[in-house]
């Protein structure tokens, strides 16, 4: 969901810079900056996008703008930037950005505590690189891995083949057949867009990505598929498509989209079954290997579970701890679970 947040952060952000009325880039300006917060209260590290701001009123030469929104949304923003971000964060682990240790507060009773958060924040970091993962791990100790491009190779035999190339495949794929698609025979007279800051924020976006938290989950993919869908769409610009070549073309795209999203997914569910002797008219869900677990706390109104086999929440009963030191105290109506460390 975030990455599709991205994309209209950048379809937002174009709007904005080819646009000359005046209501409408405001407009645009307090949904680009709304937009922007909600990512970030999905991974704060979509806060970079912040840049983008600048970067929009400066092309359009209109500064003025941003005193307009300050004046008139600012505590509007500031308010839903808490509430989807901070709220989220601070509630869940004591921190306003977590992992950001700075923003971390320890004496409350559901904090996570300092020494943790950054544990935490190596941990994350060390995965995003290709460090370890259910069934392998780096013979580096995450510190160590993490530093100096150490990991940069593990990172290309892992994550790059085939994740991130067969990704920058599907990517040329689209970009090769909307254009094949849509091209048209008569060219027609246009303004060139100036686009070249914007290639520069993305290559400034790219490098924060790569060096600090290269998964593909975690923005790559708007990140390495925007130069090429900008690059195709400014071809396809040149050319004068009249209606009938643009619903024809459009149907051909949202038939080949359905087919070969069928088709994969047709071919995901075969594997799977032949992998795990997978039922599928039983059970349609995908695949959970069986596991076992315990209560390690109850009270009237909520029971906490443990795996016991496995040693992974993420396929057993809600909510879950790896810890088994529990308490729960009362708070507005509230159960505020937390680790008794005592």
């Amino acid at each position: 969901s975030a990455q599709i947040i991205l994309f209209l952060i950048f379809i937002i952000t174009l709007e904005i810079l080819y646009s000359n009325k005046q209501d409408i880039i405001l407009r645009d300006l307090k949904i680009l900056l709304i937009l922007v917060f909600l990512a970030a209260s999905l991974k704060a590290i979509y806060l970079i996008y912040l840049i983008l701001i600048p970067y929009v009123l400066f092309e359009i030469k209109k500064i003025q703008y941003l005193i307009k929104i300050i004046k008139t949304n600012l505590i509007v923003l500031l308010t839903v930037f808490f509430v989807l971000n901070s709220s989220i964060n601070f509630f869940s682990t004591g921190c306003i950005l977590y992992p950001a240790t700075n923003t971390c507060f320890e004496n409350l009773s559901w904090s996570i505590n300092k020494k943790e958060v950054s544990e935490m924040k190596v941990h994350y970091e060390w995965w995003a690189k290709a460090g370890g993962g259910p069934n392998y791990s780096h013979s580096l100790s995450k510190e160590e891995y993490i530093k100096n491009f150490n990991w940069f190779n593990n990172w290309i035999d892992r994550h790059f083949f085939n994740k991130v190339s067969d990704t920058l495949l599907g990517i040329l794929a689209i970009c090769v057949i909307t254009f094949l698609l849509f091209k048209a025979k008569k060219k027609k007279v246009y303004k060139k867009r100036k686009l070249f800051l914007l290639y520069i924020l993305l290559a400034i976006f790219f490098a924060e990505w790569f060096l600090n938290h290269p998964a593909m989950r975690y923005g790559g993919f708007v990140l390495f598929a925007l130069p090429f869908f900008l690059f195709t769409g400014s071809l396809l610009e040149k050319y004068k498509i009249d209606k009938k070549k643009l619903l024809n073309s459009a149907l051909i795209l949202i038939t080949l989209t359905i087919l070969i999203f069928n088709i994969r997914n047709i071919a995901r569910i075969k594997k799977e079954i032949n992998i795990y002797s997978y039922k599928i008219s039983v059970s349609p869900f995908y695949y959970i290997p069986k596991t076992s677990e315990k209560v390690i706390y109850e009270n009237e109104n909520i029971k906490i579970y443990q795996p016991t086999k496995g040693k992974m929440c993420w396929n057993t009963s809600t909510p879950c701890s790896y810890s088994s030191n529990i308490k729960s105290e009362s708070w507005l109506n509230f159960n505020v679970i937390s680790r008794d460390d005592k």
